[in-house]
């Protein structure tokens, strides 16, 4: 009994390890498929879609058809999502630049509006695309939400960043491993500490 436990735990983790290499190569290409810039978006979404749907023990379809067709869906919304995030990201850009030819109080007051407008922004960049492949929801409401869900789920926060020390100790102790496994054990990490506060949400709703 214990053997074939340990046979089928050695089986899931073999399978688990698989898939996120295969994931974080399909990001890889596809991102470089959008040029990049065009593509980053959109593969991080494919991405996270499937990730989510491993997490609900659902049967995925094949990690490729469904890559390339999630990829060519998000391909539009996703790119206004990244448009959405650079701009923001310019204007914080610029506050900084001009914040340094300030003085006195109102160097004061732009030093702690960018610092907030800083970390909201980062807490909305990472848990956008859980909150997109998890809602049908506009992009702004999508941003609503990714900004304050850490907030209103503490658990999120503190399984993503347990996840984030655990990846970065795991990388630095085996370096060549980063290059297959970066982008795909971050969504892992983050996507899972996002469906508890999604389980969270539906709990509440009654759903």
């Amino acid at each position: 009994m214990s053997l074939a436990w340990l046979s089928n735990g050695f089986y899931r983790a073999c399978e688990w390890i698989t898939t996120l290499a295969y994931l974080n190569f399909l990001w890889a290409v596809f991102t470089l498929a959008g040029g990049i810039v065009f593509g980053l978006f959109p593969a991080t979404i494919a991405m996270y879609g499937y990730i989510r749907m491993l997490l609900q023990k659902k049967s995925p379809p094949p990690l490729f058809s469904y890559f390339w067709k999630t990829w060519k869906q998000a391909f539009v919304r996703g790119n206004l999502l990244f448009a959405i995030f650079a701009g923001a990201g310019c204007i914080i850009g610029l506050n900084l630049l001009t914040m340094q030819q300030l003085e006195g109080p109102l160097h004061t007051i732009s030093l702690v509006g960018t610092t907030i407008a800083s970390i909201l922004f980062v807490i909305a960049f990472v848990y956008i695309f859980p909150v997109y492949v998890h809602y049908d929801l506009s992009l702004k409401a999508s941003i609503y939400v990714a900004v304050f869900l850490p907030f209103s789920h503490p658990l999120t926060l503190i399984i993503s960043v347990a996840g984030f020390l655990a990846i970065a100790l795991l990388f630095f102790i085996l370096p060549p491993m980063l290059p297959f496994f970066a982008a795909s054990c971050t969504a892992f990490v983050i996507m899972t500490g996002s469906m508890f506060a999604f389980r969270g949400v539906r709990t509440v709703n009654g759903s």
